[in-house]
């Protein structure tokens, strides 16, 4: 990580589940939510334990964003997102306020 920052556990998981989630998931496209606990209990193992959150960080079918903003709130730089195109504009906006470089994947 750029810089880390040390945040409380239970802050990370307060601040992630107050972000937007997806209104009518497609199944088929395995869209289920990552609870605010479990991400940010995996965002603290990655950046704490493992150190994962140094250099390029890619959140492969980001979903609602959590993981690649809460990578973000850790002080983790360089992050890229990833989803298909129908959720693109669910996160463009709330991505570019954080510098989170979001791609579309098609198919």
């Amino acid at each position: 990580m750029a810089t880390k920052k040390i945040i409380p556990k239970r802050r990370l998981e307060i601040k992630l589940d107050k972000l937007e989630t997806l209104k009518t998931p497609k199944l088929g496209l395995e869209q289920y939510p990552v609870s605010a606990e479990a991400a940010s209990e995996i965002l603290y193992m990655a950046g704490f334990e493992h150190n994962d959150l140094d250099g390029k960080t890619i959140d492969l079918g980001t979903g609602t964003g959590r993981l690649a903003i809460g990578a973000t709130l850790m002080g983790a730089s360089n992050i890229v997102g990833l989803d298909v195109p129908h959720l693109f504009d669910f996160h463009r906006k709330k991505w570019e306020t954080i510098q989170v470089d979001l791609y579309r994947i098609t198919t």
